[in-house]
């Protein structure tokens, strides 16, 4: 689902995608960073938890990782070259 082109959910995704790495300590894949897969075990751990505690506060359900996508990428491997 790509909302991108939509202006009211576009400060939001910025938000998300900031809040994202003041939690992690890096950048989701969504706004550049490493894809889930090419991270260590103990930054797999860290991007758990900031994707959890940003659920939250976007007052998303747990486990909604449909929606956490649009905010910050997926856990899912990807293929940047498309």
């Amino acid at each position: 689902m790509d909302i991108s082109g939509c202006s009211g959910y576009s400060s939001g995704i910025a938000w998300a995608q900031e809040r994202f790495e003041q939690i992690a300590g890096f950048a989701p894949p969504a706004a550049g960073g490493a894809e889930y897969g090419e991270l260590s075990g103990s930054d797999r751990a860290r991007w758990d938890e900031a994707a959890k505690i940003l659920g939250r506060e976007l007052g998303l359900a747990e486990r909604r990782d449909d929606f956490m996508e649009i905010y910050i990428g997926s856990r899912k491997r990807t293929d940047r070259r498309r």
